[in-house]
């Protein structure tokens, strides 16, 4: 079809030659004049069949600026949107051109909006190119990449085809690193929260694509300018960080701690800004946390460890692995020592490993030893009362109860010494409120992880090497309401 052209009536940014028909009904949609009782006007009528016929014009670019004209008007009211959409739902189960760039940033919007309930994979394709080529238009790209996110199986394969299609675009319009880095800075910040809270799968290098997406597509020493350098970090580090913090599997991922130590080398030999360094062990905090995590399950996760070394230094990991175990007594003893020092205890000769045995075993017995009296303390307390009562009137056994309570305070005395030498307390302490937790804690089967119990019996702990608390009899307990 070929359309009368003529100037459309719009804002100076949106002036371009249309046919006559889609330039009246976008003079309409500006104009605020549609309204549902002109939908059923003849002259509507007419403009309406005529726009549609657009819809399947043997021009292209015809075919996509009326993609574009009628997501505008599906914007503009309910009644124009209940019009509009039936209309795009047909045609998109049909073939489509060959895709035409818009030239105009807000009609690639409308575009962009126009398709989103189509499932065609000419579609998904349009997606991915125009989410990595888009210039300025930055509600279009994100609508671009809610399309092209929704059809793809897993986070892994989302990043891989964009930042292959980030590769396209570089070389076909030979994009200087300064310009890439830009253009990348645009398109994390329209997929930085559908990447952190998507429902679809993770993927099994989710960590490897993202290190592409924010330093791979650079060159080692990063961008060039001082101040796009200095800003992409910024803004890199914090999406990063937005994602480690709410995708399970990105924090789980050393690959994702190694991009931190990539954007470090954009500014050797110097350093970075305190800046940088504030945001990356924030990060870090994040990974330790997940450290942590798997160490409380018996695991040593030595490239999780590594990766963050890389990232932040030993010196760093260690003072954030330190500052966390001495707030929990849930860490065997070996597993805490790798934690904080992210190596194993040296082994010992084997006479030594006896003597470690050993010593373990009277550890436990003092700890025993003071639960029991600390329990014993009660029952003195009781006899006492009794004592008092009962003395006068049964003269021989009041003396015989009162000699017995007597050696109870020395054996007390000397329990507690011995086993303040030992470095070994009762934690948690009788009647205390605390989270339900099974590495250190025994209860009820039906007791739930993080619920609030009540310490029914003391636990022991003893404080080891570099002031680790290792568990040596669990406290026992049951729920706080009980």
């Amino acid at each position: 079809m070929n359309g009368v052209l003529v100037s459309a009536s719009l804002t100076e940014s949106e002036n371009s030659d249309l046919p006559t028909a889609l330039a009246e009904l976008r003079a309409l949609i500006q104009s605020r004049k549609l309204t549902k009782e002109q939908f059923d006007t003849t002259e509507f009528q007419a403009l309406w069949k005529s726009v549609k016929s657009y819809l399947h014009d043997e021009d292209p670019s015809l075919v996509w600026i009326a993609f574009s004209t009628l997501g505008r008007m599906a914007e503009d009211t309910k009644p124009a949107k209940r019009l509009v959409e039936p209309v795009l739902s047909e045609r998109l189960e049909t073939d489509l051109p060959t895709f035409v760039r818009l030239p105009d940033g807000k009609d690639r919007y409308y575009l962009a909006r126009s398709l989103e309930g189509g499932q065609r994979s000419e579609i998904v394709d349009i997606a991915y190119k125009e989410l990595a080529r888009e210039e300025v238009a930055e509600t279009a790209r994100r609508v671009w990449a809610t399309i092209a996110v929704s059809e793809s199986v897993s986070l892994t394969e989302f990043l891989q085809r964009l930042n292959s299609e980030i590769e396209t675009v570089s070389r076909e319009t030979d994009l200087r690193p300064d310009a890439l880095c830009r253009r990348i800075r645009r398109i994390i910040a329209a997929i930085e929260d559908i990447v952190a809270t998507t429902d679809i799968g993770p993927g099994d290098q989710l960590g490897q694509q993202l290190r592409v997406l924010l330093a791979g597509h650079l060159p080692h020493s990063g961008p060039n300018e001082r101040t796009l350098r200095e800003e992409a970090c910024q803004e890199f580090l914090a999406a990063l960080q937005k994602i480690i913090r709410l995708n399970f599997t990105a924090r789980t991922d050393p690959e994702c701690y190694k991009i931190i130590e990539l954007m470090q080398g954009w500014w050797r030999p110097a350093s970075p800004s305190q800046d940088f360094d504030s945001a990356a062990r924030s990060i870090a905090r994040l990974g330790v946390e997940m450290l942590l995590l798997f160490a409380k399950q018996g695991v040593m996760n030595k490239p999780l460890r590594d990766a963050l070394v890389a990232a932040v230094g030993m010196r760093v990991i260690n003072k954030m692995t330190s500052d966390l175990v001495a707030s929990t007594t849930s860490l065997e003893e070996s597993i805490a020592y790798w934690f904080v020092n992210g190596k194993e205890p040296k082994e010992e000769r084997s006479v030594r490993a006896v003597e470690a045995l050993s010593d373990a075993k009277l550890d436990e017995y003092v700890g025993r030893l003071l639960i029991a009296l600390d329990s014993s303390e009660l029952q003195v307390t009781t006899v006492e009362r009794a004592l008092n009562d009962v003395k006068d009137i049964m003269a021989a056994e009041g003396e015989l109860l009162e000699s017995a309570l007597k050696r109870v305070a020395p054996v007390t005395q000397w329990a507690r010494a011995i086993a303040r030498t030992r470095r070994i307390a009762l934690s948690p302490q009788r009647s205390d409120l605390v989270r339900y937790d099974p590495v250190a804690h025994v209860g009820e089967d039906n007791l739930k992880i993080g619920s609030e119990v009540r310490v029914m019996t003391p636990g022991v702990v003893k404080e080891s090497r570099g002031g680790l608390s290792v568990i040596l009899v669990k406290a026992e307990v049951e729920l706080g309401n009980g």
